[in-house]
């Protein structure tokens, strides 16, 4: 009986030596997260940025729309909020990484979007990108070398953000052919994309061929498919190249222009 009184008054006890040890801990973590903010404020503050992979801005630029100034904290910095302002005020930056250069050195690794595509809004010209984000309202010279939109018409359009038209259904369409054509490295000899008919899409190929696409379906298939009557056709032929009942009929036709 003694025994057991002395069992519980040696665990009664033990729990509450337990007890300054766990708010110990607390106390010590406390200071550590301290002694870290305090070492992220005095040290390891930012005194350059480099930057790389830029062409059209110049890094001062790119300085400028971080936000971030001299003296900030190199390791509290939050660099996803960071590459956002970039990409908001520069509509040229497709992707900005962002990597600290201890001791005090923030580095922005670069990509800028390349105009692949134009559309026209009654008074000027919007260059866009091949995900159809709106690079710039410029005058149409600078639209030189790129695919006309043809059949879109762009609503309240913005640099930066992605083209929206008043047919919503031809948005992704348009997303869809642009980086198909991309992909299957046709983008400079494209001159025109007709969307007028969303159900018979057609482009205009090196100012010598026509392409029916038919519907927005296996384009990638299309353009490869596309690639190999190309090699089959002589140099000095013009015509269309009739691809919409690739699919369905497994059939593609050309119709030769008169001369």
């Amino acid at each position: 009986m003694a025994s057991s009184k002395r069992n519980r008054r040696n665990n009664k006890y033990g729990k509450r030596r337990g007890r300054p040890g766990c708010f110990s801990l607390v106390i010590l973590s406390i200071f550590v997260v301290i002694a870290i903010g305090a070492t992220a404020t005095i040290f390891f503050k930012i005194t350059g940025i480099d930057v790389y992979g830029n062409e059209r801005y110049m890094a001062e630029v790119l300085r400028e729309a971080s936000g971030v100034n001299s003296g900030d904290s190199l390791i509290l910095i939050n660099k996803f909020a960071i590459a956002h302002r970039i990409k908001a005020e520069l509509p040229y930056v497709d992707e900005v990484k962002i990597r600290r250069g201890f001791p005090d050195t923030l580095i922005f690794e670069v990509t800028e979007c390349v105009a692949e595509a134009y559309v026209y809004d009654g008074s000027s010209v919007w260059l866009l990108d091949k995900n159809a984000k709106l690079l710039e309202n410029t005058l149409p010279q600078e639209a030189e070398g790129l695919i006309f939109l043809k059949g879109v018409t762009p609503f309240e359009p913005a640099a930066g953000q992605t083209l929206v038209t008043e047919d919503e259904s031809q948005m992704q369409v348009i997303t869809d052919m642009l980086s198909a054509i991309d992909r299957a490295g046709f983008a400079e000899d494209v001159s025109e994309i007709d969307f007028t008919k969303l159900y018979n899409l057609s482009f205009r190929l090196m100012d010598r061929y026509t392409v029916e696409l038919g519907i927005n379906e296996e384009l990638d298939y299309k353009l490869q498919y596309l690639k190999e009557i190309l090699e089959n056709l002589g140099n000095g032929k013009t015509g269309t190249i009739d691809l919409s009942l690739l699919i369905s009929k497994h059939e593609a036709r050309f119709n030769e222009a008169s001369q």
